[in-house]
């Protein structure tokens, strides 16, 4: 009988390169690793929620790279958002109704309940 633990999480060094890879795809660098479990997971759903929007058909833009085309994770509320990197989805519907998001992380949101949702706000200055 083995004594080895398996863990639940994927090894640090997968997820790194998980997100290594995504930017690689898209000619972006990664500025700085993390070695929290919890940040280098933050940083992969962040590269999901983008991925879904490319099979999906938008057009994708990092914004805010810093020198070098270094994409820069905000994993911590500690920081001012206007110093982190975020990513502008656009897609056009029958050539007009443009539809247009940004999408940050780890940054301070409103939510406002409607009748049949709730949606929420995300500031990015």
């Amino acid at each position: 009988m083995s004594t080895q633990s398996q863990s639940n999480y994927k090894p640090l060094a997968e997820l790194h390169g998980e997100i290594e890879n995504f930017l690689a795809g898209h000619q972006i660098t990664l500025r700085t690793y993390s070695s929290k479990i919890s940040e280098l997971f933050e940083c992969a759903c962040f590269n999901y929620i983008i991925q879904y929007f490319v099979l999906n058909k938008f057009s994708i833009k990092f914004q805010n790279l810093s020198d070098n085309n270094v994409f820069r994770y905000k994993v911590r509320p500690a920081g001012y958002p206007h110093n982190f990197s975020y990513v502008t989805v656009e897609k056009a519907y029958r050539g007009k109704n443009r539809q247009h998001l940004d999408i940050a992380s780890n940054r301070m949101s409103m939510s406002s309940p409607t009748v049949t949702m709730m949606y929420t706000i995300l500031p990015i200055s």
